[in-house]
């Protein structure tokens, strides 16, 4: 059946705390999430023969969220209530899967590995006080679904410095709490829950390649396509008949989660490493993604504009030094979603620059357990805020570490 066998079984115990006050507000809004997680995993390996080996197994993930929230006036200390960040009479999902994977080393320049899933969802949460603020035509929101997904791979190695690479799949992702019942404002919008939201699902390709080049130069780069279908992004709400929504003393524009029928994403990643000689090494890398909702012809959220990091270091004796530049492409206004969570708000006429820093870090180890690492980050001291984080990064800024081992 196996030859050998593994187990995992965790429990965890999450609480989280927001306590959020608007400027010259005598309120503040105090709001906690208990979660619980509970999880089984077994896992089978079987070793048919050196060219043949398998994986299979089950998973079982149970989740419960209990959200409370209250209202405090802070010069009297009167409390009352106000709504929860999640459904707050109570949140359980939970998911079962079972996977095999099977890989064959066909011929030593052909590995060829496939594997197929099962997976069962439920979710369900309940609303009670949230309902009756917003007028909710509904009170609570469950959903059981069912998805089998697979992969398919394949590796090429035509000749000992190179490899090809080629990699077909499907993926399968169920609503969570988060997608379909948060309650949050943000930037004048306010988060509205969703008891319509169903499962979105991928179909994926990638190519890939690694080259060495006179056995110093080593080239890696990727190109990705993914598909997707019912892609669970942010778009305008309703809520009775109106799209705003008056809301702690604000009008809100509503938003919700909801499914889009067709979507795309595709990138690539270039990765080159050379050991110059014994003491000096160059690495570069590059990534570029791009996002869009097909059916609303929209940008799609979380894509981040072209990045990537290139370094040279030179490392003699007990001496290590790096130099490195840290790099971010623009992110205009038109590839970003006016509705999604790339804080747009933190943006320019134009979208958010494009920035690089240029760093230096030395170490010296004094002993085989004792080192002293000095930096200097942004040495331009260039002013930048990273993309969608809505928080300008540090200036020019000098660290000093003492690592001991013991």
């Amino acid at each position: 059946m196996f030859t050998t066998f593994s187990s995992l079984f965790a429990l965890q115990n999450i609480e989280e705390n927001r306590i959020t006050r608007k400027f010259g507000s005598n309120n503040e809004v105090n709001q906690q999430e208990d979660v619980h997680v509970y999880s089984v995993d077994l896992d089978f390996f079987k070793l048919h023969s050196q060219q043949v080996k398998t994986n299979y197994g089950i998973e079982f993930i149970y989740n419960t969220v209990h959200s409370q929230a209250f209202r405090r006036n802070i010069i009297n200390n009167s409390l009352a209530d106000t709504l929860t960040r999640y459904p707050d009479k109570g949140n359980n999902t939970y998911d079962i899967s079972a996977y095999i994977t099977n890989k064959w080393n066909i011929h030593n320049k052909y590995i060829l590995s496939g594997g197929i899933r099962f997976n069962y969802s439920h979710y369900s949460s309940k609303f009670e006080y949230n309902s009756l603020f917003y007028n909710l035509p509904f009170t609570d929101i469950i959903q059981d679904n069912k998805a089998v997904t697979g992969s398919l791979s394949l590796v090429y190695i035509p000749v000992r410095d190179l490899k090809l690479n080629l990699i077909l799949s499907s993926g399968y992702r169920n609503p969570n709490i988060d997608d379909y019942g948060k309650i949050r404002e943000k930037s004048g919008n306010l988060m509205i829950p969703d008891n319509s939201l169903k499962p979105e699902y991928s179909y994926n390709g990638e190519i890939g390649f690694s080259k060495t080049i006179d056995g110093y130069i080593r080239i890696n780069g990727t190109f990705f396509l993914n598909f997707m279908n019912n892609a669970i992004v942010r778009t305008p709400a309703l809520l009775n008949g109106s799209s705003e929504l008056f809301f702690e003393d604000d009008t809100l524009r509503l938003i919700k989660n909801a499914n889009v029928e067709e979507s795309v994403i595709y990138g690539t990643s270039l990765n080159v490493i050379s050991d110059l000689n014994s003491n000096i090494s160059f690495k570069a890398t590059m990534n570029y993604t791009y996002g869009k909702n097909l059916t609303d012809t929209l940008p799609l959220s979380h894509i981040p504009p072209i990045y990537g990091i290139t370094s040279i270091s030179y490392n003699i004796k007990r001496f290590y030094n790096e130099i490195y530049l840290v790099y971010n492409g623009w992110k205009h206004l038109k590839d970003i979603n006016p509705y999604g969570e790339d804080n747009i708000d933190f943006a320019t006429n134009d979208g958010f620059p494009g920035w690089f820093t240029i760093n230096l870090k030395s170490m010296y180890r004094i002993n085989k357990n004792l080192s002293l690492l000095i930096a200097v980050e942004n040495i331009l001291d260039t002013f930048y805020i990273p993309f969608a984080s809505g928080v300008a990064a540090p200036g020019r800024n000098f660290l000093g570490t003492l690592r001991i081992r013991l």
